[in-house]
């Protein structure tokens, strides 16, 4: 009875350690470039914002035209049912159905790590001189069915009051399907990258050409320890 209370208690410490691990740096062209970020729960490969950032949809689409002379060759503009599921997937309750734009007084580095982690910040100001001021940003473009221009990403401001250099604003942005006048095709922004996504086979350590890939070391190392677990209560028994 001990040994089935640990086997379980064992397996739901793995699978709940897995939970939060759907997102992971890959290579694109050279090893080590952590370029590109796999999305393990719909096996797409996603390309970091900063290698389209201050680019148009248009100018992303002109390069992908170009096919295999072009710099984006192998990926291709994602749907915006994948944005939107891929934003599930990384930020669960939090994105429902429609515009999901929220906005919290405090310091969410749980949110918006999440996803400079994935893509980067394509905008960075940091001010260290007193007061400090900080603003960091990481948007994506997307185009929808319909041909609208849609943003999704982070935002974290952190400010010193007004008139209270001592006292701190801290402000953080989870932008989904968000809509703007000035959204375009030929839209560009420092602040701004274009989503781009492979369906795998062009990254140096795609999944696509490594299956073994697509189990983590975590979990191999966890499936070991469960084989030994049950050879253990074999010889006990």
């Amino acid at each position: 009875m001990i040994n089935k209370i640990k086997l379980a208690f064992l397996c739901f410490a793995i699978f709940a350690s897995q939970a939060h691990a759907e997102f992971t740096d890959i290579d694109w062209k050279v090893a080590g470039d952590s370029a590109a970020t796999y999305d393990s729960t719909s096996n797409l490969e996603w390309l970091k914002l900063t290698q389209t950032d201050n680019m148009s949809i248009a100018d992303v689409q002109a390069e992908l035209a170009l096919g295999s002379d072009g710099q984006f060759y192998g990926w291709r503009l994602p749907t915006e049912n994948e944005v939107e599921t891929m934003m599930t997937n990384m930020f669960g309750s939090l994105i429902s159905e429609g515009n999901s734009n929220r906005t919290w007084g405090s310091n969410q580095s749980s949110i918006y790590s999440a996803f400079a982690n994935a893509f980067h910040w394509n905008y960075a100001y940091a001010k260290t001189g007193y007061p400090a001021q900080y603003d960091y940003r990481s948007y994506g473009l997307y185009s929808t069915e319909s041909g609208e221009t849609l943003m999704s990403g982070v935002r974290y401001t952190n400010y010193p009051k007004t008139g209270q250099n001592h006292k701190r604003v801290y402000t953080t942005y989870l932008y989904e399907d968000h809509a703007s006048d000035s959204y375009t095709e030929d839209f560009s922004n420092t602040s701004y990258g274009v989503f781009l996504v492979s369906d795998g086979g062009f990254t140096i350590n795609s999944p696509a050409l490594n299956a073994v890939s697509n189990v983590s070391v975590p979990f191999v190392s966890s499936l070991s320890l469960i084989g030994l677990l049950g050879l253990r209560r074999r010889k006990s028994d």
